[in-house]
């Protein structure tokens, strides 16, 4: 059996950076697809080839489909309103199969999705638009990545974390774990899958910070705020308040509805199921990236 040729965007990112590593690793043939091919990729061998192709440029995807001869690809949401555009270019180009990094907040329907929040609609749109084509597509759907954390970085500095619904359970789901599976995918092909993903572990906001908090050495102090507080400080960020928005709906949804038990079965089991690997658990995985909340 002739290895996959594989076109891989968003290597940059830790999700993608690991898609194409895994997938290289499984014997596919790995193009990095980047709208600057000489940015820096610290993680992938220098070996993997690059071409310059931008996911809001059909023109650039579907010459840079032909010019590799790619025949699968991986793709991330940019947040367009429609990207049937980029769709239609990657079928016109020769690609068979999508990986497409989805949202667990689709979930349990597309339809509900499209009136839970700006996160689930975008990535269900872009499952549709996959679908409209007719191309063969595998989605992603993970939940909550490990990385969100570092969004409260300058917060974390100050030494005391403000926090709407610090009780609240998320999963912290490693991006390298995603794009594993990601890249296991694209290396393997076979047939069209939705994939949900989900860390090991569901933890509380304030217990995520307090592992946060041990393995930098840090004692944090903790002060509950309102909704609107929360908006208020998500705002100022610089973050936009409709994301914000979304993150305090999923923070008051009861458990059973935002990790329904048979999915969150499913979900965390499938990073050792389609990689072989024991998933990462947050306390490693704050270890070796604590280098990024400074």
């Amino acid at each position: 059996m002739s290895a996959q040729k594989v076109l891989v965007f968003g290597a940059t990112g830790a999700v993608g950076g690991a898609a194409a590593l895994e997938a290289h690793n499984r014997g596919a043939e790995v193009y990095l697809a980047m709208r600057d091919i000489k940015k820096a990729t610290p993680n992938l061998p220098d070996s993997l080839p690059r071409v310059q192709a931008d996911l809001t440029d059909p023109s650039s995807i579907e010459k840079a489909v032909k010019e590799t001869g790619t025949t699968t690809a991986f793709i991330y949401i940019t947040f367009m309103d429609d990207m049937h555009p980029a769709a239609e270019a990657l079928k016109n180009g020769g690609i068979k199969h999508v990986v497409l990094l989805s949202s667990f907040t689709v979930y349990p329907t597309r339809e509900t999705a499209f009136a839970d929040g700006i996160i689930s609609k975008v990535h269900a749109k872009a499952e549709i638009a996959l679908e409209d084509t007719g191309i063969e597509y595998t989605t992603i759907r993970p939940m909550f990545f490990a990385s969100n954390l570092w969004g409260l970085k300058d917060m974390l500095k100050t030494g005391t974390m403000y926090l709407y619904r610090p009780d609240s359970l998320d999963d912290y789901i490693a991006p390298e774990d995603i794009g594993s599976v990601a890249g296991a995918k694209l290396a393997s092909g076979g047939a069209a899958e939705v994939i949900p993903l989900c860390g090991p572990q569901l933890i509380s906001k304030k217990e995520a910070w307090d592992i946060v908090g041990e393995e930098l050495g840090k004692k944090l102090n903790y002060v509950d705020i309102t909704q609107e507080q929360f908006l208020d400080q998500f705002k100022k960020a610089g973050h936009p308040e409709m994301v914000g928005q979304v993150l305090v709906k999923q923070s008051d949804k009861p458990l059973n509805e935002k990790y329904p038990d048979a999915l969150y079965k499913e979900a965390s089991g499938n990073i050792k199921k389609y990689t072989g690997r024991e998933p990462t658990r947050l306390r490693e995985w704050v270890k070796k990236h604590k280098a990024e909340a400074e």
